[in-house]
C-alpha cells in the first residue's frame, strides 16, 4: 500500500484494506503477487478520480483433495499435503472508477489493448494488458 497510497492522497482517494487481520503466514511468490495488486492498484487510482480503491482479502478453509486409487496397480503415492486444510485467499481491488464495458472486459487481459482511443488520449498507458 505504500508504494501507492502517495498517489491516492495526492488525488483525495481512501485507500482502505479490508479483511486479512488474521491471516497465517502464506508461501508463495511475493514479487508476483506484489506486482500484480501493484498493478490492479496502480490503474485503479489511475481512472478513479473521486471515491475509494479498495483492497479486500478473504479467506476460507478447504479440504486437501483425497488421493485416487489405482484398480490396477493399487494406491496412488500420498501427496505430503493430504491431511492438512488449504487456506484459498482472495485478494480483491475495488475502485469507484469509470469502470469497464462488457467487450471491454473481454478484451482486458489482452496485450496492446486500450478500452477506447478516448480512455487512452485522456490516461495515456502502455496497453500491456494485465
Amino acid at each position: 500500500l505504500q508504494m501507492v497510497q502517495h498517489q491516492a492522497t495526492k488525488k483525495g482517494l481512501s485507500l482502505p484494506l479490508v479483511g486479512g487481520e488474521d491471516l497465517p503466514m502464506l508461501l508463495g511468490d511475493a514479487s508476483r503477487l506484489r506486482q500484480a495488486l501493484l498493478n490492479l492498484l496502480s490503474n485503479a487510482i489511475k481512472f478513479t478520480e473521486k471515491g475509494s480503491v479498495a483492497i479486500h482479502i478473504s479467506a476460507a478453509l478447504v479440504r486437501a483433495p483425497q488421493p485416487r486409487r489405482s484398480s490396477v496397480a493399487g494406491p496412488l503415492p500420498r501427496p505430503a499435503f493430504q491431511d492438512c486444510e488449504l487456506l484459498n485467499v482472495r485478494v480483491e481491488v475495488r475502485d469507484t472508477g469509470i469502470g469497464l464495458s462488457a467487450e471491454q472486459q473481454g478484451r482486458l487481459f489482452q496485450a496492446f489493448g486500450q478500452a477506447t482511443a478516448e480512455t487512452w488520449a485522456q490516461y495515456g498507458g502502455s496497453g500491456l494488458g494485465l
